[in-house]
């Protein structure tokens, strides 16, 4: 069980350093962020999608220690709980997605990438936040 431990807290370590990058990236060209966001949603493969959130959003509901571990046990849950919409209703997904891109104006779209670059960091941190707290996994 102890090998378990380590192996999620390996993953979530990772995760959180992707996620903290990724936001970074996304803060500097938000444009080509938002264009990969339409390329990947209209994707054949995108159903997939729900099958790894399904999946990597899992590990994360293991830490509940402290308060920090609950949040990001609640992410985790949230997370996991969207793959299979995801997975199932990929064409409302895109439909979702389509009437929110022409609601909102082409000069808006940056701030959807802002926030979900802000969610993003602010996730990122808390899982490196709790891997923190976790340390002592990696003795």
């Amino acid at each position: 069980m102890e090998r378990f431990s380590h192996i999620f807290s390996c993953y979530v370590l990772i995760l959180g350093i992707m996620l903290v990058i990724l936001s970074v990236v996304e803060c500097i060209i938000p444009a080509k962020s938002y264009s990969f966001w339409k390329k990947w949603i209209n994707h054949p493969l995108y159903p997939l999608h729900g099958i790894i959130l399904m999946v990597g959003g899992l590990p994360l509901t293991f830490f509940r220690d402290g308060i920090s571990g609950k949040i990001m046990m609640g992410i985790g849950i949230f997370i996991v709980i969207t793959g299979p919409f995801i997975f199932l209703f990929p064409g409302r997904m895109r439909e979702f997605f389509t009437t929110t891109e022409s609601e909102i104006g082409e000069e808006d779209r940056p701030h959807l990438v802002y926030f979900d670059a802000v969610m993003r960091g602010f996730s990122g941190f808390l899982f490196l936040y709790v891997m923190y707290q976790y340390r002592h996994l990696f003795q």
